[in-house]
């Protein structure tokens, strides 16, 4: 049962044409059942013209699981759920710049892996000249500065301000060029 239920119903122009306000709301028969309330449609002057109703059969492809909110973050969900989700926000009208930046990061933050061991590799060789503290501090250093980057460019995706793809990838690009600067110069 739904407590003071809303339906608004749009145009292709996402213009309201209908809406409709109960004191209740019930499921059955795959219909909504409102209980006192009013219905109110647009005219084609623009005003709305209004009626009250006790009782009130509404079909909508919505079910009672569509109207319950879940507040599951973006880390939270799996790639195939997070690319349905940001897909049906952008389909419904939605921004759904941030959920696109989150899926790309999903697929992007994995390769963080590869590209710390390019970097690694080089720094471990420079170990003989300069101690382990030294290059351990280097290393910490370097993952810091990847998280710093990361969510500098994260934040500007969801901004708007960078492309999805480039904010997730902005990181990674940037440590994989240093990686093989640093290969191809570690011999030096």
């Amino acid at each position: 049962m739904m407590v003071d239920p809303t339906f608004y119903f749009f145009d292709d122009k996402f213009k309201i044409t209908k809406r409709i306000d109960g004191r209740s709301g019930i499921w059955k028969n795959k219909t909504w059942q409102i209980q006192n309330g009013i219905v109110q449609n647009r005219e084609k002057d623009g005003g709305y013209n209004l009626h009250k109703f006790e009782h009130l059969e509404v079909k909508l492809a919505e079910n009672p699981e569509d109207f319950v909110r879940e507040n599951i973050e973006p880390e939270e969900m799996g790639y195939v759920q997070l690319r349905r989700f940001a897909q049906r926000l952008k389909q419904e009208g939605y921004d759904a710049t941030r959920y696109f930046v989150e899926l790309n990061i999903k697929i992007a933050f994995p390769f963080i892996v590869f590209i710390m061991m390019l970097i690694g590799i080089p720094i471990a060789l420079w170990k003989k000249g300069m101690g382990s503290p030294v290059a351990v501090s280097i290393g910490i250093s370097l993952c810091f500065v990847y998280l710093l980057i990361l969510g500098l460019s994260r934040t500007l995706g969801f901004a708007g301000i960078l492309p999805p793809v480039f904010s997730a990838w902005l990181a990674n690009s940037i440590f994989l060029f240093l990686g093989v600067y640093l290969m191809i110069h570690a011999n030096r």
